[in-house]
């Protein structure tokens, strides 16, 4: 799917079992990119977000290293294209 049929997709709820990282997370979004929290869902990405440009994906990264002390490798970081690429990548960091 593309960034443009992605941002047209609805947003999905974010699971239940996820719900503590999730929302550490999307206070992480809402705080480097400065958006409402409502407007944080699994399929957020580049194309919805005008400050997600290669800078705006730079402090994310450190932000969410920062947050969940974890240290991500360069492959995983080009995999982050959404918020639930990212938090896919740290619940796996979190259960190594």
């Amino acid at each position: 799917m593309n960034p443009a049929q992605r941002s047209l997709r609805s947003p999905q709820r974010i699971d239940s079992a996820s719900e503590p990282t999730a929302s550490r997370l999307a206070a992480v979004f809402t705080e480097v990119f400065h958006l409402a929290r409502e407007r944080v869902h699994p399929g957020l990405g580049p194309a919805d977000v005008e400050r997600w440009d290669s800078v705006g994906h730079v402090m994310l990264v450190t932000a969410v290293e920062q947050q969940f002390s974890i240290q991500f490798e360069v492959e995983e970081i080009m995999e982050f294209t959404t918020f639930e690429a990212i938090l896919s990548a740290i619940e796996r960091r979190m259960t190594e």
